[in-house]
C-alpha cells in the first residue's frame, strides 16, 4: 500500500509540475535566443526598388475639390544605415520595439518626393529584418490581421492601437500592421504589409495604405514597393 501511495504522489508531482511549465510558457509566450538572429546583409549594403504612389483627396466642405495625385519611379536607391543589435532574449514586444520599429535605412536618390521619401525609409525599415528564426517568428505572432466590424466597437478592437500578424507565406515571410484612428462616424485605417525573402531578410515587396473617410473630407493614399536589386558591396 505505501509503494502505491508514494507512485501516486510521484506522478502527482510530475503532472502538477508539468502543468506549471505550460502555463508559464503560455504567459512567457514565444521567446528567441539573441544568438539565433543573423543580420545577412551589412551597413552600407544598397537597394534599389520599384516605387509606385497613388491617391487621392477631397473635400465637401464649402467649395468641393477632389485631388488625384501619382508618383512613379523604377530606380530608387535606399542604403542600410544601421541595422540594431540583438538582445539576449527576444519577445514579441522587444521584437517589435528593438528590431522592427527602428529606422535602418536612408534614402540616396535625389529624384523621390520628401515626404514619399520619409514614408518609404519607415515602410521599409519595419519588414528588413534578421534570418535565423522564421518558424518562431511564425509562432510569435497571429496569421491575420485583425478586420474592423462597425463603429464603434470594430469588433472589440481598441482605436490608436497596433496589431500585427505574421506567419510564413509560400517562400516568404509575410509581416503585417494595422492601426484604427476614431473619424466618427466612420475610422480611418493605417496598413503596412510586408513579404521578406527568408534567405536574406529583405522585403521583396511592401505596401502601405491609408484611409480617412470623413463626412466633410477624405484622403487615400497607397505606397507599392517591389525590390530590384541588392549591391553587397559594403560602403561602411
Amino acid at each position: 500500500m505505501k509503494k502505491n501511495l508514494l507512485v501516486v504522489l510521484v506522478i502527482s508531482t510530475i503532472g502538477i509540475s508539468a502543468v506549471s511549465l505550460v502555463g508559464l510558457q503560455a504567459n512567457l509566450g514565444v521567446i528567441i535566443t539573441g544568438t539565433d538572429l543573423t543580420w545577412s546583409i551589412n551597413e552600407g549594403d544598397e537597394l534599389s526598388f520599384t516605387v509606385n504612389v497613388t491617391g487621392t483627396e477631397s473635400s465637401w466642405y464649402g467649395e468641393t475639390t477632389s485631388t488625384e495625385f501619382n508618383w512613379s519611379s523604377d530606380n530608387v536607391t535606399l542604403r542600410i544605415l544601421e541595422l540594431p543589435d540583438f538582445p539576449n532574449t527576444v519577445g514579441k514586444d522587444t521584437f517589435i520595439a528593438d528590431i522592427m520599429r527602428p529606422t535602418k535605412i536612408q534614402c540616396i536618390s535625389n529624384n523621390i518626393p520628401s515626404n514619399y521619401s520619409t514614408l518609404l525609409v519607415s515602410l521599409l525599415s519595419k519588414f528588413l529584418l534578421p534570418t535565423g528564426s522564421w518558424d518562431m517568428l511564425d509562432s510569435m505572432f497571429d496569421d491575420d490581421l485583425p478586420t474592423a466590424g462597425g463603429y464603434p466597437d470594430l469588433n472589440d478592437l481598441e482605436f490608436d492601437t497596433d496589431y500585427f500578424a505574421g506567419q510564413i507565406f509560400e517562400g516568404r515571410f509575410y509581416l503585417g500592421l494595422r492601426r484604427y484612428e476614431s473619424r466618427f462616424p466612420n475610422w480611418g485605417t493605417e496598413s503596412w504589409h510586408g513579404w521578406i525573402n527568408l534567405e536574406t531578410g529583405i522585403p521583396t515587396t511592401a505596401v502601405y495604405n491609408k484611409a480617412v473617410p470623413d463626412c466633410t473630407a477624405s484622403f487615400f493614399l497607397s505606397m507599392n514597393v517591389a525590390i530590384n536589386s541588392l549591391s553587397l558591396q559594403s560602403r561602411s
